[in-house]
């Protein structure tokens, strides 16, 4: 059961849970983005624009795949919120009820981070086909160090939400 000192930490980091998928959302965007940009350059290139256009579509991809994570985070987070409001009637199975939809919101996260693995995978794919072409590469490259900066943030997001909820969870 938890006491008022216990209740102020547990709002405060329902807040800074709440925080998470906002944080996310600019980094899907920016993913979409580069996804755009690197189809337009496909178009642009003549022989290596179909190789381009793969990496293009890959990257489309990881967007949605983190866009998919994110909208049903949305869903669990807005349970979460009514359950604080339900904070008077905190007991026992209050407490298991947290602890389920904290496990949740963090398994329907969890992809992100194979999907971040997955971008610097395509980062460093992308950085191999840049030094293979040369002179020619030059959008591979800025497309590979683009992925890398965004699937570097994405990490650190996952292992701060990580963090987090385990925290949390611990606290119940």
């Amino acid at each position: 059961m938890l006491i008022d000192n216990d209740v102020e930490v547990f709002r405060h980091q329902c807040q800074d849970l709440k925080k998470i998928l906002p944080a996310l959302t600019p980094k899907v965007k920016q993913v979409q983005l580069l996804s755009s940009n690197a189809a337009c350059c496909a178009v642009k290139m003549a022989s290596q624009g179909e190789v381009f256009q793969v990496l293009a579509h890959e990257i489309h991809l990881l967007g949605a795949e983190v866009t998919v994570c994110i909208d049903e985070a949305c869903l669990l987070n807005n349970d979460i919120g009514l359950l604080l409001s339900d904070m008077p009637k905190m007991n026992t199975l209050w407490n298991h009820q947290v602890i389920s939809l904290l496990r949740r919101f963090d398994l329907a996260l969890s992809p992100i981070s194979s999907t971040a693995r997955k971008g610097e995978y395509l980062a460093i794919y992308s950085s191999v086909e840049a030094v293979h072409l040369g002179d020619d590469g030059v959008h591979f490259k800025s497309v590979g160090a683009q992925l890398k900066v965004l699937m570097a943030a994405l990490s650190r997001q996952c292992q701060q939400r990580t963090l987090l909820i385990q925290n949390m969870i611990k606290a119940r």
